[in-house]
């Protein structure tokens, strides 16, 4: 009997661990379909299981209902998410309170609100609950005490408009209690940018306090300035004129004359804005060593440019640039930027360079400068400015179109090109080259670098190829770091935590600890937005372990953006595909990935498109970002106008599309390419010019480039005569990518 018993227990404890495992695999699977953002499969996992009892699964649950405007199961999920004091409860009682909203439960959405700020997590929902709270208090006509008014404030999280009406309302409350403290809550309001309305009422008060008297000469150059801002010129020149009554310091009347003479220029008053710089001029030679004269030096730059005096802005760039200030560049490349002239601008360019390296900006207008001499057939001159040009250019992708265009005028090896920039637009061009083992036979024998070698193997044989690739592994000791190629996916996450405020650690962690990849990455990214001084400025290793985590969150774009951080900051972006070559594989299946794989080649086949094509334009279009929008009003992975979608719907007899759905996106997108590229054969140029800038612009740019050069327009030609610098370097882009996919498929089992 007790064996009985005995097998009995066993057998229990048997089925609650089966049972107990089938429950994780059920949970996982949940934060599997969220973390990759798989909405449509993640409703209907929900739709097929009964209501989550865990609270991590019903925090899912409820963002996707939320987002699915559904309020009724989004309330259910949201509070039972909410119970848990662990990392998501602010979003999850962040977006309850919408839902909340949504619902006409106005009172429960506000104490929802105060919850999150009562909590003070530190997380990045607080100072959004924080504002709300506050604007709702505001609006019944409560007075909230500076205290807490001013720390709200603090966060750069909050909109300048609210902050702006914090501080103007804390300056209010302690104008009699601390007027120190009220003028510097004043002070912070005028300093910000101001907008309509609030910035008005900011500006007013201060002008308010001036006539009092309760303002400092530094207050009032503050309140001027604002007062510029907002074009109330008249209103500034008073505050000015009333100050310039008072003795003030050296650095005070320099700043009063800078804010003059901006005044004086906007109101084209020439003569007086030309009077007030020479008397900056004057207290600048009083004042020796100070930054005064670099200021009037700037005012004179920008005098000149308002009036049209092109020689004055060259005398005052190279006046700044012979007192060796370090903003002096900014003015050059002002410069550059107002020449009419094709000659003068490409000097001023190579004197530039001369000077300031590595500037892409400043290449890139020497390179179509120099080009446009090609495409209007002067060779001889072309011929010199590209030797000119090509000693002071740095970028390849840049290198390779004058290499190319040189190479064509001179029927020498065109093969150069791709030397300069291997798997750029150049090698799409010369692609159908054949192997030149001579030039990189030649090129081993002098002690060249590892980054020439690989450049070489993209014009060898294989057998040459297999030599080449021998010679760079018996340097082996000088290529890039491997493991910083991000050959591994671990992720410290103290490294990643460290990029947050103190504060926010907990929240951070726990989001971790629950596998909520998106929402641990929003923490991050809600602060610092990808391209922002903070992550800009993040050690390569940190950058590789945050594209780490956006990967497992389904956030793409800011994978790729982490990624191509972390070449400029090792100065790889310019040997690209040698690094590639170097180390085997590494870098491109990160920058250049296949997401919705399936998906593409599916849609590419059914439409008789190159998938690889596919790709590179989905890759440049949104990063494979499925949920983003352009400025334009393009939505989706591969970006398609409302208007194009729902044209290109009917003609494929879809009735219902959702752009955001991976699914609709590619489907319609691939229907777009596919009635382009039969409308233009073998001609990718159009194709994607028809794609990024529409197709009515094809033919208007075809017969422009006919009209000015009496002749059809080649793929080379016609991608560098295009006006629109968007769509240029979209092409030049787009055919990159397409060669770096092709690449990838054809080395995909090789070293």
């Amino acid at each position: 009997m007790i064996g009985i018993c005995r097998y009995s227990f066993f057998v229990f404890l048997f089925f609650v661990f089966i049972s107990g495992n089938a429950c994780a695999r059920e949970k996982s699977e949940a934060i599997r379909l969220h973390n990759a953002d798989a909405a449509a499969d993640l409703f209907r996992y929900f739709s097929e299981h009964t209501v989550p009892a865990d609270k991590r699964e019903a925090f899912v649950a409820g963002k996707l209902f939320h987002a699915r405007k559904d309020w009724a199961p989004a309330e259910q999920h949201l509070r039972n998410a909410a119970d848990a004091n662990d990392g998501w409860r602010d979003e999850a009682l962040f977006l309850l309170a919408d839902v909340c909203g949504q619902l006409g439960k106005t009172n429960e959405q506000e104490e929802c609100l105060q919850t999150i700020a009562r909590h003070a997590s530190g997380g990045s929902f607080y100072p959004r609950a924080l504002d709300r709270v506050i604007q709702i208090r505001l609006a019944r006509g409560e007075t909230i005490p500076a205290r807490e008014l001013a720390p709200a404030a603090s966060f750069t999280e909050i909109a300048a408009r609210n902050t702006g009406q914090y501080l103007l309302a804390a300056a209010k409350q302690s104008e009699k209690d601390d007027a120190a403290a009220a003028r510097e809550y004043l002070v912070r309001a005028l300093c910000l940018p101001p907008g309509e309305g609030w910035g008005e009422a900011i500006v007013d008060t201060g002008l308010e306090w001036a006539s009092r008297g309760q303002l400092v000469p530094n207050d009032i150059l503050d309140l001027a300035s604002a007062l510029t801002t907002l074009k109330r010129d008249k209103e500034a020149l008073a505050q000015l004129s009333q100050l310039e009554q008072k003795s003030l310091d050296p650095a005070l009347r320099a700043r009063l004359l800078d804010i003059r003479c901006w005044l004086e220029r906007r109101m084209r008053a020439w003569d007086r804005c030309a009077a007030t710089i020479a008397d900056l001029d004057l207290l600048a030679a009083q004042n020796p060593g100070s930054d005064m004269r670099f200021t009037s030096m700037r005012l004179r730059f920008l005098l000149n440019q308002a009036r049209g005096d092109f020689n004055g802005q060259l005398a005052a760039a190279r006046t700044m640039r012979a007192e060796n200030w370090a903003d002096a560049a900014i003015w050059r490349r002002a410069l550059i930027a107002d020449c009419k002239e094709i000659h003068q601008r490409m000097a001023l360019a190579l004197e530039y360079l001369d000077i300031w390296k590595n500037d892409f900006a400043i290449e890139q207008k020497l390179r179509d400068d120099v080009i446009a001499l090609w495409l209007e057939n002067k060779p001889e001159i072309a011929l010199a400015m590209t030797e000119k040009a090509l000693d002071r250019i740095q970028d390849h992708g840049l290198r390779s179109a004058l290499v190319y265009f040189r190479s064509l005028a001179k029927n020498t090896e065109a093969g150069a090109a791709i030397l300069e920039a291997p798997l750029g637009l150049y090698h799409y061009h010369l692609r159908n080259l054949p192997p030149n083992d001579k030039i990189a036979a030649e090129a081993l024998e002098t002690n060249c670098s590892w980054q020439r070698m690989a450049s070489l193997s993209f014009l060898a044989s294989p057998d040459m190829r297999e030599t080449i690739f021998t010679a760079m592994r018996s340097r082996f000791s000088t290529l890039p770091d491997r493991e910083l190629l991000l050959l591994s996916d671990e992720i410290d996450f103290d490294v990643l935590a460290a990029i947050l405020p103190v504060s926010a650690h907990k929240v951070f962690k726990q989001l971790v600890r629950a596998e909520l990849w998106p929402e641990a990455l929003a923490e991050i990214t809600r602060r610092f937005s990808p391209g922002g001084t903070v992550l800009t400025q993040q050690a390569p290793k940190t950058l590789a372990m945050l594209a780490r985590l956006a990967a497992r969150g389904a956030q793409y774009n800011v994978e790729l953006w982490c990624y191509y951080r972390v070449l400029l900051s090792c100065g790889w972006q310019n040997n690209l595909a040698a690094v590639e070559r170097a180390c085997g594989q590494t870098i491109f299946p990160r920058l250049y990935p296949r997401h919705y794989d399936a998906l593409i080649r599916y849609w590419s086949e059914y439409f008789a498109l190159d998938p690889d094509l596919v790709f590179a334009l989905t890759r440049q279009e949104s990063a494979f970002a499925r949920r983003i929008g352009s400025w334009a009003g393009a939505q989706g992975l591969m970006q398609l106008m409302p208007a194009t979608a729902e044209g290109t719907a009917k003609s494929l007899k879809m009735a219902k599309y959702d752009l955001f759905n991976p699914n609709d996106n590619i489907r319609l997108g691939c229907g777009v390419l596919a009635w382009l590229t039969k409308t233009y054969p073998s001609d990718p140029a159009s194709v994607l010019i028809g794609y990024n800038a529409g197709a009515g612009n094809i033919s208007r740019w075809k017969t422009a480039y006919r009209a000015q050069y009496g002749k059809e327009a080649s793929l080379d030609r016609l991608s560098e005569t295009i006006p629109y610098r968007e769509t240029k370097d979209y092409i030049r882009l787009v055919l990159s990518g397409y060669m770096v996919y092709k690449y990838l498929g054809e080395n995909e089992n090789t070293y």
